[in-house]
């Protein structure tokens, strides 16, 4: 009987893993590219204006919710190869945009909100305990 378990675990295990190998390695998406994509983004997003008299670059989130390189860029961030992050600087720039772009989609989905700790619930869960994005 043992012998039989140990059988399916094995045929099952080899069959998971020699199917699923090749489709996540062809998928994988590189660092280089998601800072890429989000600067084509940014790009289309960011307007210059001000608040109390201050110049600054402005969010579009209205704009942004609809953007359809705003959705793929997220879908994305779940393939990134995270093993291509070589030094420090990299992984530094990495997480620092993957910050950036789960506060924009969070904004985005609850605009207008006039910060983004409004978003979360006073007793439930703050914003910065929800769930944002997949990487």
């Amino acid at each position: 009987m043992n012998r039989l378990y140990f059988f399916i675990f094995f045929t099952a295990f080899t069959l998971i893993y020699s199917t699923a190998m090749p489709i996540q390695a062809t998928n994988l998406v590189t660092p280089e590219q998601i800072a890429a994509e989000w600067d084509v983004v940014l790009k289309k997003v960011v307007e210059t204006g001000s608040r109390e008299k201050i110049k600054l670059n402005l969010v579009n989130y209205q704009q942004i919710k609809g953007d359809k390189n705003f959705s793929q860029l997220i879908q994305k961030l779940e393939k990134v190869n995270l093993l291509n992050l070589k030094n420090k600087q990299e992984k530094l720039a990495f997480w620092i945009n993957v910050y950036n772009i789960a506060a924009i989609k969070l904004i985005s989905e609850h605009y207008p909100v006039n910060s983004i700790k409004a978003i979360g619930h006073m007793f439930l869960k703050t914003v910065w305990k929800k769930p944002a994005i997949k990487i």
